[in-house]
């Protein structure tokens, strides 16, 4: 039986990137994530793994995967959308900004290719944050109120602390936590570039414990199931730098159910979801209060690298091929860290 080719693409290591630098936040991450992946695929029995690989990043290490030198932007699109057409699965790791991860499922589309992930619809509702906000809103689901900036400012009319972030961003990206008129001083010129570039949203911060669950989706919504719970961990620096987490964190079983229940709430709301979904939280620091989703990420995140060493199944091969692992994962009864 002729073995089954999977073509995994992470989008800032592929040769896409059109920069003269790759941002190092976002490859580090990036990187981690694509390695971690297809070491846990190159364990599969009877699959051949092919991906692309930046040649400005270090020498290629997994032996048993093919990578294809990329030194062109417009290289790589033509070697994506050959090896997509190729493959009998495509899985891709991108961000969904600028619409790059639904521009790469159209692709897959186009070419006649198997495109393992969410639908373009998901995608892009999930990239915008203020649409996501409305998503959550109409389908009474708790999440953090969301206002567009127009302009600049009006200090006089915010509720210290906030939080400013771009409408469409990714990771911690151009964040900042303000929390008095000084904090804002002090963050007002890179804010300010950052507004001239893009749309930029306001939240409350509301203070608790960051936290995210993922959940692995298979045939659209008809299967799913979350993982343990897991800390996430950010600077104390504006703007904020995401720096990994930590699976399991201990949660009450009260807020075990309350988790549960507005994740599923979250998934069953939005059609198209499969794969690998990340579902960012906030834990209230009082523990009667429900937990406030904070956004969604429909492709993998890098609780993956978390994961990965409590599943006591290979968890590359339950994303990828769900319909042939039948029951839930099992944990191990251990805790890890993570950083990207």
């Amino acid at each position: 039986m002729a073995a089954v080719q999977i073509f995994v693409s992470e989008y800032l290591c592929s040769g896409a990137w059109t920069g003269s630098d790759i941002p190092a936040s976002l490859a580090a991450e990036g990187q981690a994530m694509l390695l971690a992946f297809l070491d846990d695929l190159s364990k599969i029995d009877n699959c051949k793994i092919v991906t692309t690989w930046d040649t400005r990043l270090s020498d290629w290490t997994i032996s048993n995967v093919t990578a294809f030198p990329i030194n062109d932007p417009a290289d790589e699109k033509t070697l994506f959308r050959k090896l997509a057409a190729e493959s009998d699965i495509t899985f891709v790791i991108a961000p969904e900004f600028d619409g790059i991860l639904a521009q790469r499922a159209r692709w897959v589309q186009e070419v006649g290719g198997n495109w393992a992930g969410c639908s373009c619809d998901a995608i892009e509702l999930c990239a915008d944050k203020l649409l996501f906000y409305q998503h959550c809103l109409k389908h009474d689901i708790p999440t953090i109120e969301t206002h567009l900036l127009e302009g600049k400012i009006d200090l006089s009319k915010c509720e210290f602390p906030f939080v400013l972030k771009p409408r469409f961003g990714v990771g911690c990206e151009h964040t900042f936590v303000v929390q008095n008129q000084s904090d804002f001083e002090m963050i007002q010129s890179e804010f300010s570039s950052a507004l001239n570039r893009q749309e930029m949203i306001l939240q409350p911060f509301i203070p608790g414990q960051a936290a995210s669950v993922a959940v692995l989706v298979s045939h659209e919504n008809i299967r799913f199931e979350i993982t343990p719970v897991a800390a996430q961990y950010f600077s104390s620096t504006a703007p904020l730098k995401y720096l990994g987490g930590k699976v399991p964190i201990p949660v009450s079983n009260r807020q075990s159910d309350a988790i549960h229940s507005v994740a599923f709430q979250m998934i069953e709301s939005l059609p198209g979801l499969n794969a690998y979904c990340g579902i960012d939280l906030i834990l209230p620091e009082d523990d009667t209060a429900d937990p406030v989703i904070v956004e969604l990420n429909p492709r993998l995140t890098s609780s993956y690298l978390g994961y990965r060493n409590i599943c006591k199944q290979n968890l590359a091969e339950r994303i990828i091929f769900p319909e042939t692992q039948p029951g839930s994962c099992t944990w191990k009864n251990i805790e890890t860290d993570f950083t990207v």
